[in-house]
């Protein structure tokens, strides 16, 4: 895999978490999905993570 593809695949995570969480912070009861929530926030700064390392990679290199 190269390190575009692996960037799109990480830009295309990110935005069906994104849209995932945004879906079930509207339509969710308060607290009911609350520790979905959070897991999901942790994923998104974790492909975000990801992305600067890769990017920084790219720098080095």
């Amino acid at each position: 895999m190269t390190k575009d593809m692996l960037a799109e695949e990480l830009d295309k995570m990110d935005e069906i978490l994104r849209r995932s969480l945004n879906e079930i912070k509207g339509n969710s009861r308060v607290g009911e999905y609350q520790k979905l929530i959070s897991t999901m926030e942790n994923e998104i700064d974790c492909i975000k993570q990801k992305k600067e390392q890769l990017s920084i990679v790219s720098i080095v290199k």
